[in-house]
């Protein structure tokens, strides 16, 4: 099995490589700079050249949407050694425009979970370390040609019980696709570009479509797209397929079973008030979605739209979305609509950011009749409610408080206590995997629980982050009245070097 000993070597080289790049760093610095994040609150910029940034560039969590380009300026060089530039920018001819640029991941992750099933299967407390690799080639041929490859390890030690393809996939291809388009996006004001092959798609605040960054195994459609950007508005349309992992063998090419599709358009529409709008279609068809309601193909469309931008410190970010189509000989009506707002002190000690969220998806009123009436959030991120990723948005009300605090200009903590109810009784409760937890088996309890969650982020310059956390799940009377019910806790720590 792959994840055995050979993961255990791995774990060990990597992070003895980890302790001595965190000794470099403390001895070395670096110009500080945001690290990848799954929410993407402002739309992707379309024009302006790299050489006119001040610093270096964050890394993104897509790493094809990165542009390395300005190392062409040995000027603007840091000499760093954790940066690897001689690497990020390979000339091969006198005008720099075709270059290669090379980049990677390593990442450990430890999890430790006690009751994440709330007592409903016997599962022991468990705890194991994730390992995940990542090696990537972006190859560009001039203005209007570019490949992109990206290679993959992702391996899991101490687990008790079977691997998780999610998170033990082994040695694999990630991405693999390449773009025929008018010209770079950091040089042309105006951009129309065609990909085509395996590649992560991600959009607003992933709550719909994402990578899974907190997985070994990022999530990734063989697919065909189209990419343009207009005067500060970028459009995407696609089709694809779901890439099923698989262990101990490579995941196959376009395969038959989820089928994925879309429009997504954004842009800024009040740059005063700093506003901006996504608008966007998706639609999806799988053979055998499972619901409280029963298991039946599913075909469902959703159209949402998103308001998000910030004002004078407050960020604000409203989603709503509606979905519709078939599921069976039954017919689908969902919605769902999504809050978060934060207002950050930034001239008081430690920089506090006080915010709130709150979330509503619909869930089905009648498991007899003849409409599904339960959200699909399609392909969200894992960690929507907290770092556990135990709760899933489906059919569920919630409101979640938090505050976070600048300890030091590295250093961020952040503690939050979420509740979630039952948005309706006729409807069970689902895990972050979209499977049914507990069917609603007559109960008329709404409460599910509450989950406190405090994390410590960590950042050592643009290459070395670290996060620990901890969340408690205090089950509420659904719960309770229909099984076991016991309390869960999770602790996740986890490092990692980018460059």
């Amino acid at each position: 099995m792959r994840d055995g000993s050979r993961g255990i070597l791995t774990a060990g080289l990597a992070s003895s490589a980890l302790i001595a790049l965190l000794g470099t760093a403390a001895a070395q610095p670096s110009p500080p700079a945001k690290e990848p994040v799954e929410e993407q609150d402002e739309p992707p910029p379309v024009d302006g050249p790299a050489e006119e940034q001040d610093e270096p560039p964050p890394f993104e969590l897509l790493r094809y949407d990165e542009d390395h380009s300005y190392l062409r300026d040995l000027a603007r060089r840091t000499g760093n050694l954790l940066a690897l530039e001689p690497l990020k920018y390979l000339p091969f001819d006198d005008a720099g425009d075709v270059y290669l640029s090379l980049g990677g991941e390593i990442r450990l992750r430890y999890e430790f979970y006690d009751d994440r099933r709330f007592g409903r299967s016997p599962e022991p407390p468990d705890g194991y370390l994730l390992q995940r690799y990542l090696l990537h080639g972006d190859l560009h041929l001039g203005a209007s040609f570019r490949t992109f490859l990206q290679l993959r390890g992702a391996f899991t030690s101490f687990r008790d019980g079977p691997p998780v393809p999610t998170n033990a996939d082994g040695f694999d291809v990630q991405q693999a696709f390449f773009d025929v388009g008018t010209g770079r996006r950091q040089r042309e004001p105006a951009l129309l570009t065609l990909r085509v092959g395996r590649q992560e798609l991600s959009y607003g605040t992933e709550r719909l479509v994402s990578v899974r960054e907190a997985t070994n195994v990022h999530r990734a459609f063989d697919a065909a797209r189209a990419l343009g950007a207009f005067a500060g508005w970028r459009v995407d349309g696609f089709f694809g397929r779901l890439v099923q992992n698989e262990i101990d063998r490579f995941d196959p090419w376009f395969q038959r079973d989820t089928n994925f599709w879309g429009v997504y358009g954004t842009g800024a529409i009040w740059s005063a008030a700093g506003m901006n709008l996504d608008v966007y279609y998706l639609g999806v068809e799988r053979p055998d979605a499972a619901f409280d309601q029963g298991t039946a193909r599913e075909l469902r469309h959703t159209f949402s739209a998103r308001l998000f931008g910030e004002l004078e410190g407050l960020e604000y970010d409203l989603e709503g979305m509606y979905q519709g189509g078939e599921f069976g000989a039954h017919r689908i009506r969902a919605w769902a609509a999504a809050s978060d707002a934060g207002y950050t002190f930034r001239t008081l000690p430690l920089t506090p950011r006080i915010g709130a969220r709150a979330n509503v998806a619909s869930g089905d009123q009648d498991p007899r009749d003849r409409t599904l009436g339960t959200f699909n959030p399609l392909f969200p991120r894992g960690n929507y409610f907290g770092e556990s990723a135990i709760v899933g948005p489906v059919n569920l009300f919630d409101v979640h408080p938090l505050v976070q605090l600048s300890l030091l200009e590295s250093l961020v903590f952040e503690a939050g206590w979420a509740i979630f109810w039952r948005y309706s009784t006729a409807d069970g409760f689902y895990d972050n995997r979209l499977d049914l937890i507990q069917a609603a088996d007559g109960s008329e309890r709404r409460l599910i629980g509450s989950e406190l969650s405090l994390v410590l982020d960590w950042t050592l310059g643009r290459h070395l982050s670290a996060r620990g956390s901890y969340s408690h799940f205090f089950t509420g009377p659904f719960l309770k009245d229909t099984g076991p019910g016991s309390d869960a806790n999770a602790v996740i720590v986890f490092g990692a070097y980018h460059f």
